[in-house]
């Protein structure tokens, strides 16, 4: 019984450890420098990397990082227990430091509906109110649902 708290205490310091390495890094600016030479590559001529792309390259650089310092650390530990200490200390980091990553399928549905629901309350209000013509003007709140439609579509 004994074993095992002590080999829980064990992995909360290494866990206590990693994290505070990984801190320190993001607190440096560009992440100690590092993001200026991943950004580097690959090298794209016709399009920039994406919001998503940027903040999945941005986790495989953490991550990447917290395994390499979890092995150099404590070589003798099995990789693939290593790599599950690495992931959860990477992604709590992660998450402190550049927030949750997005997935732009439901950032794109989100847009769609906004831009639905405005066209609804719009055609609604057109109607209670007889005008009847369909050029009249959408609104603000449409060009702003349709603006932000355009914005998610093309990343």
């Amino acid at each position: 019984m004994a074993t095992k708290q002590t080999s829980s205490d064990d992995q909360d310091a290494r866990e206590l450890w990693l994290v505070g390495e990984l801190r320190k890094l993001t607190c440096e600016d560009d992440f100690a420098g590092t993001l200026n030479e991943v950004s580097c590559y690959p090298q794209l001529t016709r399009h920039e990397l994406s919001e998503f792309e940027r903040d999945v390259r941005d986790w495989g650089l953490m991550y990447g990082i917290a395994f390499g310092l979890a092995v150099a650390k404590w070589p003798q530990e099995p990789h693939k227990e290593t790599a599950k200490l690495a992931f959860h200390v990477a992604r709590m980091v992660y998450v402190r430091w550049g927030g949750e990553i997005q997935d732009p399928a439901l950032k794109r549905e989100a847009a769609l509906r906004a831009v639905v629901e405005q066209y609804g309350r719009w055609d609604e209000a057109r109607f209670t109110r007889g005008s009847g013509s369909p050029d009249e003007p959408m609104g603000k709140s449409m060009a702003g649902a349709l603006h932000e439609l355009c914005a998610v579509v093309a990343r």
